[in-house]
């Protein structure tokens, strides 16, 4: 039996029909941004996050919309999935922004004073004391929470 977010993920993936004029049932695709396409896509992050099996149709929908050559017994490729950022400013990069925080980290752990590690990041990675003191702030208390209080 099908629950509501199967139906809501296949219709996000793979359209619905409608029939035209003259009878014939034709594929439609939810209008981008509409509600009912964001409640479909709602539906399909659930079924995804859902501890139960996938049905096999919605699987075979996502392999169709990811295959970059899909072949001519992939029903549902007649669309394909793009991955673009969320944002329009520039993607924030954790992995660049842990590394800076780390030897801000480090520096204090062994005995500099805050204000002097910042100034030794600001110098090394080329940023500005106020993005210095922001990674600071959010990733000191990450780190503590895994090592403990700094002495």
């Amino acid at each position: 039996m099908m629950d509501d977010d199967e139906m809501g993920a296949r219709v996000y993936l793979g359209g619905y029909s409608e029939v035209d004029k003259a009878g014939v049932p034709r594929r439609k695709h939810l209008k981008a941004g509409s509600s009912s396409e964001i409640d479909c896509r709602k539906a399909l992050a659930r079924v995804l996050r859902s501890p139960a099996p996938m049905d096999r149709q919605i699987r075979e929908m996502l392999a169709d919309l990811f295959d970059p050559d899909p072949g001519e017994l992939a029903i549902w490729a007649d669309r394909k999935l793009t991955i673009s950022f969320r944002a329009k400013k520039r993607p924030r990069d954790d992995y660049a922004n842990t590394h800076i925080a780390w030897f801000i980290w480090e520096k204090v752990k062994s005995g500099d004073r805050v204000e002097s590690a910042i100034l030794d990041a600001m110098g090394k990675f080329k940023i500005s004391r106020e993005w210095a003191f922001d990674l600071w702030g959010k990733y000191r208390r990450i780190f503590e929470r895994i090592w403990g209080p700094l002495p």
